[in-house]
């Protein structure tokens, strides 16, 4: 199966500590971090997500994408939260 990269338009992004959820107008994306398999930088203010079913581009306006990457990671392997990102 091939993947495609959706390139996501104006959303709402929530880093839970399960699961990524991602709300574009009427579609909601909810990705279990571990489901992700892959998440690379581009540029420094949009990540590319991976899983087994879909490949997601997010623009994170202004955010530091390689923050969000490495805070994911962490979630993943486990470690507890912080506050605020």
């Amino acid at each position: 199966k091939e993947h495609q990269l959706v390139k996501l338009n104006r959303s709402i992004v929530e880093l839970h500590t399960d699961r990524l959820m991602i709300y574009m107008g009427s579609e909601t994306f909810n990705l279990p971090l571990e489901d992700i398999r892959y998440i690379s930088v581009e540029q420094n203010h949009k990540i590319t997500v991976t899983t087994p079913d879909l490949t997601l581009q997010i623009d994170l306006a202004g955010k530091s994408a390689l923050q969000w990457q490495l805070y994911i990671n962490r979630l993943k392997k486990g470690e507890k939260p912080v506050a605020s990102l």
